[in-house]
C-alpha cells in the first residue's frame, strides 16, 4: 500500500473504529468475541483498503467487511454451537445498519446521565 493510502486508510480507521466495534459487539455473544473479531476485521479492512471506493462513505464499507468477518467466525464457532441463528444475526445486522442516528443519541444521553451523577 502507498503512503498517501496508508495515511487515508488511518485517517478513516481512526475515525470510525469505535463505531465498527460497537457495530461487532452487537452481532456476537461477548465482549471477548467482539474483541477478536475487531481484530480481524481490521487486518482485513487493511488489505481491502485499496479496493475501497473513496467516493463512498468508509463506515458502511466497514461494517459490510465487519460483517463477513462475523459471519466467518459464527460458522467456525457454530462447530463449537456457541453462536446466535442466521436468521438473529441478520436482523440486528439490519437494525444497527438502519438506526445510526439512535444509537448516536443513546451515547448523548448517557454522557448527559453520567454529566448529572
Amino acid at each position: 500500500m502507498e503512503s498517501h493510502s496508508e495515511e487515508a486508510f488511518v485517517r478513516c480507521f481512526s475515525g470510525e473504529r469505535h463505531r465498527i466495534y460497537r457495530y461487532i459487539f452487537t452481532l456476537v455473544p461477548s465482549e471477548a468475541d467482539a474483541e477478536d473479531i475487531f481484530q480481524q476485521a481490521s487486518i482485513t479492512l487493511w488489505k481491502k483498503f485499496p479496493e475501497f471506493d473513496r467516493s463512498r462513505e468508509f463506515f458502511p464499507w466497514a461494517c459490510g467487511v465487519a460483517y463477513k468477518t462475523v459471519q466467518n467466525y459464527r460458522r467456525t464457532a457454530r462447530r463449537r454451537n456457541l453462536v446466535l441463528g442466521d436468521e438473529v444475526v441478520q436482523r440486528l445486522a439490519e437494525e444497527q445498519m438502519a438506526s445510526p442516528a439512535r444509537e448516536l443519541r443513546r451515547v448523548e444521553l448517557i454522557k448527559e446521565c453520567l454529566a448529572n451523577l
